[in-house]
């Protein structure tokens, strides 16, 4: 017979050998003894996991069952949902807005997540709702959890003196894996402990590979904390206190341009993000959950309001940031903002209140917060406590900080232009709002210097930027470093983790072909021999019986 022999047929191609058998049979009958002894108590334990796990995979069957029939009667018409991290589940909506320029970037509509209904199983279809980029870590992950779930079965059957005749894989259809081959002769001869031994072995090698995997992405930081910093940890008189890093951007988000791969979000609004993606999840949902109708002021000088234009200000709700321009934003005075509900104010209020067109940018970067005019400095020009004014209640302002990690050189070259930039853009605003405060610069490491935030304005749904934008929380330590290594590790041991625990629970589902049924068997002889030594009551023996003929009733009919 040839060492491999590959064959195929309708939907499946597979290759088999036998180039395996006497490599696993003579190196495990050169083991010494005690390692013998303690492969034999090794898989002791996965038949005790195995038994355990058939339990379990009928109890989650069950539970599953009653979940599809109750969502199958019982019906919701609520709106669909997206639910950030932090378990905060909202109403999804859409804004139609079709504005985007230079620092200040607009919404064009949100996405929506496919809600799981809060159930523990979740079906991953590649291309439906599993992303492309992901495919090929699900297809590595899927194939190296049943290599890994055969090898289990190999090595148990060596060890209980039963040899492989042949092993290989396959591919059926898209879907790769593995197989082993045991002898079914001497299985048939062997004590049905060790037939339960061997049989358990596969989902034995997979929880314990998921629980190690588990081990290791918890501690990943400290495996690749001498090539990545971790974000997360905060460290006085560094740059590196929190924030998150940008892996990606959709290219049909308006923050594709605005939001430069490497960058590193420090807050949202006025949410430090010092502990990752839960503080990223939280500044948006914060924003999100921000009433419409209680906008933020803002003290505006008189003589801007009454000089600037008002043309921004013809908004409806099908174009609720208007068509003047993105640098300008319609403001109302904050109580007649917050004195009706918007679609009111849109009716009658805002002929008639004072309005006025203003540079958002500026008033989001200088401008004092204020409640009321009370609020707002006293200074040489008189202010109004002024509110943006957007007729659609779920679109809202949202202040990014970013810090953009530049290497040393870049930044000697551009300071002294970015240093005048700001000198200019200081003097030419602080007039409009009585003081002239920017943003402060930040330390930075040994290898940089420092360098101020810069602020990423946006309007639009929150969600948007939660679906659009991939962050992180690890940065290389050296620009050589490939920023997406720490996350493709952590990917695939996601997909590991998930692969090996769905096969070492639901293989061991009692049906038929599955090492469920198998083991089943076993633990069925097992209860036959203690019965014939005389030590269950004589009313079981029946009962017992009649179990294992409606067990494989619905076993052969499944």
């Amino acid at each position: 017979m040839p060492l491999a022999i590959i064959s195929y047929s309708l939907l499946q191609l597979k290759v088999t050998t036998i180039a395996l058998n006497d490599v696993v049979w003579r190196n495990l009958g050169l083991c010494n003894q005690q390692l013998k002894a303690l492969l034999h108590h090794w898989f002791a334990c996965g038949a005790i996991f195995g038994c355990i796990a058939l339990v379990l995979s009928v109890v989650m069957m069950i539970v599953c069952c009653v979940l599809a029939v109750r969502d199958f009667f019982v019906h919701n018409h609520h709106s669909p949902t997206i639910s950030f991290q932090n378990g905060t589940d909202l109403e999804w909506r859409t804004v139609d807005v079709d504005v985007v320029n230079r620092t200040l970037a607009y919404s064009s509509g949100p996405n929506l997540e496919s809600p799981t209904n809060g159930r523990f199983l979740v079906s991953l279809i590649p291309g439906i709702n599993l992303p492309l980029y992901a495919v090929g870590y699900y297809f590595f992950a899927l194939f190296f959890a049943g290599v890994f779930h055969e090898a289990g079965h190999a090595i148990a059957a060596s060890i209980e003196q039963v040899q492989m005749q042949a092993a290989g894989v396959f591919i059926w259809l898209i879907y790769p894996g593995a197989f082993v081959d045991l002898d079914d002769t001497a299985l048939k001869f062997i004590p049905p402990w060790a037939k339960l031994k061997i049989v358990c072995a596969g989902v034995w090698h997979n929880a314990v590979f998921a629980i190690t995997s588990l081990v290791i992405l918890m501690t990943l930081p400290s495996w690749i904390g001498w090539v990545y910093r971790d974000l997360r940890s905060i460290h006085n008189g560094s740059a590196w206190n929190g924030g998150v890093v940008v892996l990606d951007v959709e290219k049909q988000s308006p923050l594709h341009t605005n939001l430069p791969v490497g960058s590193i979000i420090m807050a949202v609004n006025e949410v430090q993000i010092s502990f990752g993606v839960n503080d990223w999840d939280t500044g948006l949902a914060k924003a999100l959950e921000t009433s419409a109708s209680v906008r933020q002021g803002y003290c505006i000088d008189k003589e801007v309001i009454s000089n600037g234009p008002a043309s921004c200000c013809n908004v409806d709700l099908e174009r609720p940031l208007g068509d003047y321009g993105n640098a300008y934003q319609c403001f109302l005075p904050q109580d007649i903002v917050n004195m009706r509900p918007l679609i009111e104010l849109h009716k009658d209020a805002l002929q008639s209140s004072p309005k006025s067109c203003v540079d958002l940018e500026s008033v989001l970067r200088f401008a004092d917060l204020c409640s009321v005019d009370g609020d707002c400095p006293n200074t040489s020009e008189p202010q109004l406590c002024m509110s943006a004014y957007i007729p659609n209640q779920h679109i809202r302002i949202i202040r990014l900080h970013t810090l953009d990690i530049l290497e040393r050189k870049e930044i000697k070259r551009q300071r002294k232009d970015h240093v005048s930039e700001l000198n200019v853009t200081k003097s030419s605003k602080s007039h409009i709002f009585g003081r002239g405060n920017v943003e402060g610069s930040v330390p930075m490491t040994d290898r940089h210097i420092p360098i101020p935030l810069r602020t990423v304005l946006y309007l639009g749904d929150p969600r948007e930027i939660s679906e659009s934008v991939r962050i992180g929380c690890f940065y290389p330590r050296h620009r050589y470093f490939p920023l997406s290594v720490p996350y493709k590790i952590e990917r695939i041991l996601h997909f590991l983790i998930s692969f090996n625990t769905a096969l070492a629970f639901f293989n061991m589902i009692p049906a038929q072909d599955m090492d469920g049924f198998h083991a089943f068997s076993a633990l069925f002889d097992i209860f036959l021999e203690i019965q014939s030594s005389g030590t269950l009551p004589s009313g079981m023996k029946l009962e017992s019986c009649e179990y294992w003929g409606v067990f494989q009733l619905c076993c052969w009919e499944y």
